[in-house]
């Protein structure tokens, strides 16, 4: 699974901003720090996790899967939805 998320909102980012308001939209895109281990757990649990082994496994897109939220009800948008990134299969 894809471990990096877009902009992790942790209390360095929420305590203090880095940048100017240009860069006020990735509050909108983050992801918070235990949305990644609510993503982990169902896959975790996950008797046919094995199948899966291979391709990258975006957290924001296995949320979407296993009806995953994070803070406030949000849904991260998955990062190849933003830089519109076309899924590789193995050996293609």
């Amino acid at each position: 699974m894809n471990g990096w998320p877009i902009r992790r909102l942790g209390s360095r980012s929420l305590s203090r901003r880095t940048g100017g308001p240009e860069f006020g939209y990735l509050d909108d895109i983050a992801e918070s720090p235990e949305f990644t281990g609510h993503v982990i757990a169902p896959l975790h649990a996950d008797p046919d996790v094995p199948e899966r082994s291979g391709p990258t496994l975006i957290g924001a897109e296995v949320a979407l899967q296993h009806g995953i939220t994070d803070r406030g009800g949000r849904q991260p948008p998955s990062y190849r939805d933003l830089m519109n990134v076309k899924e590789r299969h193995p050996l293609v």
